[in-house]
């Protein structure tokens, strides 16, 4: 049996993508007659698409055992006062999902004031891509988001497998809009893209690590209109 989880960052999703998706999803259909494709909800179109390919995988492939599983969060829960899993509240088809997992409550420091529920969130988030063999992600790294910094923990950790989905064409136009960037917003986005921390930057740029980084999140801003809008 293989697991499969997703994890992408909220980018518009053009053919090649999908067509990227859809490949690897019937990759790894071939490779194992049992998969189990593990989701936190079914909001954003990543997900959204990868359930849409599982249903057609689940028709074409009758001799192949193909599930979902849904993992539900015990402190989100109770805050929200959910006693049972919907599955079409979050973003399924109805008949679609195979069975609920409930995650494990997960303490720390976060989980004693009131808000612990966005904490123990992302902890559970973290928690069901590590049962996991593979990671199928649509990401850039070559910007600063917390889903590339994800990438990277999971990969020093060495498990799951890290599968990167991604249009390389539209890769190329982010490096080249971020080199046409004034002043020291390319600049800063290169070098992180290339391995520089904060500190350092800070340093060499004699500035403080929190104005690099809002440096950093602006400009970020910046290549996310251009990724939503299209190539300038």
């Amino acid at each position: 049996m293989i697991k499969v989880c997703f994890l992408s960052i909220a980018f518009p999703m053009n053919k090649e993508v999908i067509h990227r998706l859809r490949a690897e999803m019937i990759r790894l259909a071939e490779k194992d007659k049992h998969l189990e494709f593990w989701f936190s909800g079914c909001h954003d179109s990543f997900p959204k698409k990868a359930v849409q390919f599982i249903m057609e995988l689940r028709d074409v492939l009758s001799a192949s055992q193909i599930d979902i599983v849904a993992v539900s969060d015990p402190v989100y829960n109770e805050k929200w006062n959910i006693p049972d899993y919907d599955e079409t509240k979050n973003g399924f088809p109805k008949g679609a999902v195979t069975r609920v997992e409930e995650a494990p409550r997960i303490e720390g420091k976060a989980e004693q004031y009131e808000n612990r529920f966005v904490e123990h969130s992302k902890k559970v988030h973290r928690w069901y891509m590590e049962q996991c063999d593979v990671v199928l992600a649509y990401h850039y790294d070559n910007i600063p988001h917390s889903v590339n910094t994800e990438i990277k923990r999971l990969k020093k950790r060495g498990k799951p497998e890290i599968i990167s989905i991604y249009d390389p064409d539209f890769y190329q136009s982010i490096d080249t809009y971020i080199a046409s960037m004034e002043d020291r917003d390319g600049l800063i986005l290169q070098r992180l893209r290339d391995g520089d921390t904060y500190k350092i930057l800070a340093d060499e740029l004699g500035i403080t690590v929190n104005r690099v980084q809002q440096i950093a999140s602006r400009a970020t801003r910046n290549v996310m209109r251009f990724i939503r809008y299209g190539r300038t």
